[in-house]
């Protein structure tokens, strides 16, 4: 681990225990000031490669920091914040490997898991994993082992900490909440790929208590 980036908060002393608010009966009907937020940890790790470009990413502490800003407020919707725990600099792993996938020599699924480290992984919480680049194949990936991989570019070019970025991670951290892609509406919808520009961070009401089911749990998808 090259460096470490501490957040002291309160809330991430108690984040498995999900902020619940007992004053609020079975049979009440809470308004939106009463709902729970659940406040879930995580670890960002951004990889570095001077092996491969591709591989290595160059945001700073304040960008991941305008990320998460741009992410919680589509998340706001469920009553859900995505808090950062720490940020690393860690050093990415299988560079040919990941280099004969971006050439076309191999499938992006034999290799995305052995990109990066695991002897830094958050217990329990949520872990991103920043990339420079995934080419054409796509703009993040959730791996059901609590790891999002979020490159700064993707099939629709760059990804960075405001506009498209945000939207993106948000989309990824909804499946570690339990969310399956959707088809594209009118409206749009958070979980639906490739809705272009209509919209698309909306979440339903089933949707949203699907999440924010999962969020009570304390722990990914």
């Amino acid at each position: 681990m090259i460096s470490a980036h501490i957040r002291k908060s309160v809330a991430l002393l108690a984040f498995a225990l999900a902020a619940c608010d007992s004053s609020t009966g079975p049979d009440a009907s809470p308004d939106a000031s009463e709902i729970a937020t659940f406040r879930l940890p995580v670890r960002v790790h951004l990889l570095g490669s001077d092996e491969f470009a591709a591989l290595n990413s160059t945001f700073t502490e304040a960008q991941i920091d305008t990320l998460f800003t741009g992410l919680n407020d589509i998340w706001q919707q469920a009553t859900v914040v995505w808090q950062i725990e720490s940020i690393i600099r860690e050093t990415a792993l299988n560079a040919e490997g990941y280099r004969r996938v971006l050439s076309g020599a191999t499938s992006l699924g034999s290799v995305i898991a052995t990109i990066f480290p695991r002897e830094n992984l958050l217990a329990g919480g949520w872990n991103v994993f920043v990339i420079g680049d995934m080419g054409s194949f796509a703009g993040g990936i959730y791996l059901p082992s609590r790891v999002v991989i979020f490159p700064q570019s993707g099939p629709l070019g760059e990804q960075g900490t405001t506009g498209r970025g945000p939207r993106v991670l948000a989309h990824e951290l909804g499946h570690s909440l339990s969310l399956e892609h959707v088809p594209c509406t009118a409206d749009g919808n958070l979980m639906s790929p490739g809705c272009g520009g209509r919209s698309p961070a909306g979440l339903t009401p089933i949707q949203i208590a699907a999440a924010r089911q999962q969020a009570s749990s304390g722990h990914p998808f």
